[in-house]
């Protein structure tokens, strides 16, 4: 632990930034897009969100991952199935793969807030 960071109280950790956003290019597209990290409510929210029967549907979460993470284009979960059925595997899972390490949902997270959700 860094002796050089000040000790976070409450009020300090509520003025700080909720979400970061950046642009990840997609060569496969020949274009960018913009991602945003999800706050800890939008994480529930995908979760339940993708979720059938108390039980995460992989497919579903990382459908829901696009439409609650891309800022620019923002996409309905409708625009994530065609772009599912018809756009490049290895372009869409460039842009998972950037958003799940974006926003700190590395695969072992996911399947710990999983096994969370299931309790």
């Amino acid at each position: 632990m860094s002796e050089e960071l000040p000790v976070a109280d409450f009020n300090y950790i509520m003025g700080q930034p909720a979400e970061d956003a950046k642009w990840v290019d997609i060569p496969e597209w020949n274009g960018r897009v913009k991602i945003k990290s999800l706050t800890k409510a939008e994480q529930i929210r995908l979760r339940k969100a993708s979720s059938v029967r108390g039980v995460v549907d992989e497919t579903k979460l990382e459908m829901n991952l696009l439409v609650y993470s891309l800022v620019e284009p923002k996409v309905s979960i409708d625009q994530v199935d065609s772009m599912f059925s018809t756009s490049s595997a290895k372009a869409l899972n460039r842009l998972t793969g950037a958003i799940i390490k974006f926003s700190g949902l590395d695969e072992n997270h996911l399947d710990e807030a999983e096994a969370d959700f299931q309790e």
